[in-house]
């Protein structure tokens, strides 16, 4: 599949997961949030904005994980190392507690490492100046509300950060 009809299908399949996971999943926090506000209650409008934001984001980083990830797939024979992969199946045979060691492992390990990123990435995207410049938007919102924290350009995490650590260490 080619990029143009990749982008496509992808575009038509992401607008179902953006409304079920971010829109669906945030009406229980807005409503606790208008019964019951820290301050002033947030308007519709600072959600409807927050949201907007979002899906132009989605949408404008979709095209550079597409070609991202086809470069990776057409690369990855030409690396001189093996994709690193975890595998939880050697607690399995741990009397007593075997599976379930290893599914509490395999929700506790990627948790970890998934806060661990955003924690770092969150604090270099302060002190970076460049990072900054585009992550101010995320601390832009007037009023904080249950969506603020999706408000940012998905490029400071996922390119960003990379190449800054890259600039410390080289």
């Amino acid at each position: 599949m080619g990029f143009t009809q990749t982008l496509v299908s992808s575009i038509r399949g992401m607008f179902p997961g953006i409304l079920y996971w971010l829109v669906l999943s945030t009406i229980p926090f807005i409503v606790l949030e208008q019964l019951w506000p820290v301050g002033e209650a947030p308007r519709w409008r600072d959600y409807v904005m927050t949201i907007l934001i979002i899906l132009s984001t989605a949408l404008r980083s979709l095209p550079l994980g597409i070609a991202a990830g086809i470069l990776s797939n057409r690369l990855r024979h030409m690396m001189p190392w093996t994709p690193i992969s975890f595998s939880f199946h050697r607690l399995d045979p741990v009397p007593l507690a075997g599976h379930g060691l290893t599914v509490a492992a395999m929700i506790v390990v990627p948790l970890f490492m998934h806060d661990c990123w955003f924690y770092w990435a969150h604090r270099i995207e302060h002190s970076a100046p460049l990072l900054w410049e585009f992550h101010k938007l995320h601390h832009s919102d007037e009023r904080m509300n249950s969506s603020t924290w999706a408000r940012e350009i998905t490029f400071c995490k996922r390119v960003g950060i990379p190449l800054f650590l890259c600039s410390r260490w080289a």
